[in-house]
Formats: structure tokens, C-alpha cells, sequence
């Protein structure tokens, strides 16, 4: 018996510590993703910044992300010419994306990021 009242603050410690780095790499990935969809849509004939907002936010809202904020770069899209790069960064605060909240990560945020280049006017 004390072994098991030994051993299960260590285990409990890597359990949790576990899943929190599955959710922040969980995190990472969502906005990674939401960045690549945000810029397929940037680099579009007919693209708006609107759109490419609404793009990553559809991404972000399926994965339950909370906080985050969408940049272009450029900040107008529709001025983009082609054989010009667009990049879309998406970042969110990893405390309000936490299942444990602040416990390990307080005061980080993290960020993704995707760059393309406009084909065609």
C-alpha cells in the first residue's frame, strides 16, 4: 500500500502532463490548419479577406478553438497580384484552449502559419 500512495502522484503527474501536451499539439495543429485553409481561400481569383476570415474561423469553430485572431499578409487581399506570396497566421491563447486551463501553460500563445503564392489574376 505504500508503494500505490508513492506512486500515484507520479503517475497521476504524467498522466495529466500527457494529455495536456496531446492538447496543445492538438492546438497547434488546428491552427495550423486553419491558417492553410484561410490562405486556399486568400490565394482565389475572387478572393475577399472576409472569406478567408470566415474560412479559418469554420476551422477554428469545428475544433472548438476559443480567443484566436486571424492576420493576413498582405492585409488586403484583393490587391494581391499574381507570383505574389500570401501568408495567413492564425494565433490563439493556450490557457483558454486547455482542458486543465492555466495549470501549465498561463500565460503562452501559440500560433500557425501558411504561405502561397497567387497563380493567377
Amino acid at each position: 500500500m505504500t508503494e500505490f500512495a508513492v506512486c500515484l502522484p507520479v503517475l497521476l503527474l504524467l498522466v495529466i502532463g500527457t494529455v495536456q501536451a496531446c492538447s496543445a499539439l492538438f492546438l497547434k495543429q488546428s491552427l495550423a490548419t486553419a491558417a492553410y485553409e484561410g490562405v486556399r481561400v486568400a490565394i482565389d481569383r475572387n478572393a475577399t479577406n472576409a472569406a478567408v476570415t470566415a474560412s479559418a474561423t469554420q476551422v477554428l469553430t469545428d475544433r472548438n478553438t476559443t480567443g484566436a485572431s486571424i492576420v493576413t499578409i498582405p492585409v488586403d487581399v484583393t490587391t494581391v497580384l499574381a507570383g505574389k506570396y500570401v501568408t495567413v497566421t492564425v494565433t490563439a491563447p493556450s490557457d483558454a484552449n486547455s482542458m486543465f486551463g492555466s495549470w501549465f501553460f498561463s500565460t503562452t500563445s501559440v500560433a500557425g502559419s501558411a504561405t502561397m503564392m497567387k497563380e493567377y489574376q
